[in-house]
């Protein structure tokens, strides 16, 4: 049996996945299911030390979640030497690198964790930094500061910094490794442009099992458009959607806009690009 870890900003939870990073409950369950996988996952999450929580046949390891990496890119040194002796143990045949926005992929770049690794990308912070105020105005970012973002440093400007301040590091993950999985011709277009060695791989991510087995539906009844939104940034362009849809109006006056995603909640954990989009509708 081949054994696979996983390393991921998500931990495996035997209740449904919320927000982002589903495709990883859906994808762990065919791998289990499938009988040929020992599947392993070391996780960042709410914790204040390094927990061992398998979930069911799943050998698992949850890291604390660090504000922000040291110069160098990676976690602290305990944390490090925590994540080095769950390698160890599970000992794995492949290391699946969920993503580039956080040092996992350093560990396999740097061949500080020192096995056959595939870097699965999600997203690219590079490419994504120089439009990630969504095209906002200034006013109309300053208008998305409220308490929990002076509370909390997270205006969108201090998003944009983070986002760049990663860059070299993202660079460098993609650079450094072998074997890289696209989902889009775009994102491989990307690598490609960073490390014209590596071999890609076309991955389609799972689906959670209500998508396979809800009953068909057809549409019936005013026109309705359906956005998804994980999280709150104005680079996922939620804004242009609400704008758009005071165009579509003049022509189709019955039509809803139904927006699927974290974008709950109220007073301080509702945050001001939220508040502010709520004004705007």
């Amino acid at each position: 049996m081949m054994k696979i870890l996983w390393l991921s900003n998500t931990p495996i939870t035997d209740s449904d996945a919320r927000g982002s990073g589903t495709w990883l409950h859906a994808l762990f369950r065919g791998l289990v299911d499938s009988g040929a996988i020992e599947l392993g996952n070391i996780a960042m999450g709410t914790v204040s030390h390094t927990t061992r929580k398998d979930c069911g046949p799943v050998h698992q390891w949850i890291v604390p979640s660090v504000p922000g990496p040291g110069r160098d890119g990676l976690p602290p040194q305990k944390i490090l030497s925590e994540i080095l002796n769950a390698v160890k143990e599970f000992s794995p045949d492949l290391v699946h690198v969920w993503g580039t926005e956080s040092y996992w992929g350093l560990l396999t770049a740097r061949k500080i964790i020192n096995q056959v690794a595939l870097l699965e990308m999600q997203g690219l912070k590079y490419a994504i930094a120089r439009v990630f105020d969504g095209g906002l105005t200034i006013k109309e970012q300053l208008s998305c500061i409220g308490l929990r973002e002076i509370i909390r440093p997270s205006s969108i400007r201090q998003g944009r910094k983070r986002f760049e301040k990663w860059v070299d590091f993202e660079k460098e993950i993609i650079s450094l490794h072998t074997n890289i999985g696209v989902q889009t011709k775009w994102v491989e277009a990307h690598v490609r442009s960073i490390n014209q060695e590596c071999t890609t791989f076309h991955c389609d991510l799972a689906l959670r099992t209500p998508f396979y087995t809800a009953e068909s539906w057809h549409f019936t009844g005013q026109h309705q458009i359906i956005c998804s939104s994980a999280y709150s940034a104005p680079f996922k362009g939620l804004h242009v959607a609400i704008r758009a849809m005071a165009v579509l109006k003049r022509k189709f006056p019955n039509i809803n806009l139904r927006i699927v995603g974290g974008l709950s909640g109220s007073g301080m954990r509702q945050d001001g690009y939220v508040t502010w989009l709520k004004r705007e509708v």
